[in-house]
């Protein structure tokens, strides 16, 4: 496999447990029938979802919890922001080289249930801007897993259908978000395709 091996999803450590009534934004499949979620610019497949923590794990806010808790958008976002903002300082990258040590692209992995809202923080193409450059092409395969390629001169093409395996492998990845394409620069992100299976 060109991605390299990966631990199936038993062999992972297990998450940390985010608390009980903690809400958020992540990015989901449309095909998880949110009730109460934005679209995101470009994308056919993929939504910013409201989601919270109960005794069961990370749900999807119904339309009827959203009212009955009194929660608004903008309130949300902001907190999902700030929370994206924590993750990118604390994500750490694992940077892939093609054999003449020539970077191809990063992985980034984190028990976080929250890890697909980094998109949301201005701080994440920052993060990047040295290896990759100020344009950077993001998919976000599973909750936990997303991957960073440089748009400009970057191997994404070469990649794709390893990460198609990938996002079809429910060993590897538990909660599959998307085969989109994110193009993340200086104006934010937006979908701009999709990997075919």
């Amino acid at each position: 496999m060109l991605l390299g091996s990966f631990a199936r999803a038993e062999d992972v450590t297990k998450p940390e447990e985010p608390a009980v009534g903690e809400t958020g934004i992540l990015l989901v499949s449309r095909v998880s029938s949110p009730k109460v979620y934005a679209p995101i610019e470009g994308a056919k497949d993929t939504v910013l979802a409201t989601a919270y923590v109960d005794k069961y794990g990370v749900r999807l806010f119904s339309r009827e919890k959203w009212e009955a808790d009194g929660l608004a958008w903008e309130g949300l976002y902001q907190a999902a922001v700030k929370r994206a903002d924590e993750l990118v300082d604390s994500m750490e990258l694992q940077f892939k080289r093609d054999a003449r040590g020539v970077l191809d692209y990063a992985l980034i992995e984190h028990e976080s249930p929250w890890l697909s809202s980094v998109l949301l923080s201005r701080r994440f193409l920052p993060r990047f801007e040295r290896e990759f450059g100020e344009r950077l092409h993001v998919v976000v395969v599973g909750r936990h897993r997303l991957f960073v390629f440089p748009a400009d001169g970057g191997k994404l093409d070469v990649y794709s259908p390893a990460l198609a395996d990938l996002y079809h492998d429910d060993s590897v990845v538990r909660h599959p978000v998307s085969l989109e394409v994110f193009l993340v620069d200086k104006d934010g992100f937006r979908a701009i395709g999709e990997i075919e299976d």
